[in-house]
């Protein structure tokens, strides 16, 4: 039982009290151009927030957290901006050899940005 409870504290963990993590890159797709970008991302229960470094400041981009998936590879949220027109499925893949996190957002023009992160 105690085992159980463990397991599904380190499972729901991220859920629960959130993570931050940052990103010095930005790869576009299909062309696969990457930006020397400074991102800080956090994911808590209820939103999936992404901060971006700029000239004049902080760029902040805040969405609605639908549905939390985990796949073999990572965690799939799928997201809506905060006044529900810009659907977003981001995905954690922190397996990876290259740690990132990738953003779909369909009513753009450029099919997959990845986060890449530190």
């Amino acid at each position: 039982m105690r085992a159980t409870f463990l397991f599904l504290l380190i499972l729901f963990t991220p859920y629960v009290w959130g993570q931050t993590y940052t990103s010095p890159f930005t790869q576009y797709f299909p062309s696969g151009k990457v930006e020397i970008i400074d991102r800080t991302i956090e994911i808590d229960k209820d939103n999936f927030t992404i901060i971006t470094d700029t000239e004049k400041g902080k760029d902040i981009q805040r969405l609605r957290i639908i549905e939390v998936e985990k796949i073999s590879k990572g965690i799939v949220y799928k997201c809506t901006s905060l006044d529900g027109l810009m659907p977003t499925i981001a995905t954690y893949y922190p397996n990876n050899e290259a740690p990132y996190i990738s953003i779909l957002q369909p009513n753009t023009l450029i099919s997959e940005i990845r986060f890449l992160l530190d």
